[in-house]
């Protein structure tokens, strides 16, 4: 891990994200998630970009927003359709639990770089390629976690960076 000011990742992935950026230069940016990751990240992309965040937790959106100085990235607090979701404390969300977290990017769209690291990683995933411009990437963060394998199954092309734990 880098430090305080960066992503809660690995190296390598803090690596491989920065250079994807740098390379595909994407115009819209679509983060289910938010925190340091999308400050750290965000400052990768064109002046003329667009980064939107999608998160569930009201403090932790609003956090992130304060800290936040790049014009070109928008917070969106999406709170769970299920209240028993509203903190991170819980795993195992469905679609219904999350429908309108997941569904508020089909306004925003379409995206050039998708990044799931939030909550339903799993239908974050299957929504995802309804979301993606033609010549799209999707990043799933944790994609070490075998819960998150079956919805990758419809992805034609994939590559995956493991970490050396497995879950």
């Amino acid at each position: 891990y880098y430090g305080s000011d960066t992503p809660f990742m690995e190296y390598f992935e803090i690596e491989a994200i920065s250079f994807l950026l740098a390379r595909l230069k994407p115009l819209k940016v679509l983060e289910w998630g938010s925190g340091q990751s999308t400050l750290f990240f965000s400052q990768f992309i064109d002046e003329n970009s667009e980064w939107h965040a999608i998160e569930h937790v009201e403090d932790w959106a609003l956090k992130i927003s304060l800290t936040n100085t790049n014009t070109n990235v928008k917070i969106h607090h999406v709170p769970a359709n299920n209240p028993k979701f509203d903190n991170n404390q819980i795993s195992g969300a469905s679609y219904d639990d999350f429908k309108n977290y997941l569904e508020l990017p089909s306004d925003l769209g379409p995206f050039d770089l998708i990044i799931v690291d939030g909550r339903a990683r799993v239908s974050c995933l299957e929504k995802a390629s309804t979301y993606l411009s033609p010549n799209g990437l999707i990043i799933l963060h944790d994609a070490n976690r075998k819960r998150y394998w079956s919805a990758t199954r419809s992805f034609t092309h994939q590559m995956f960076l493991l970490s050396t734990t497995l879950d």
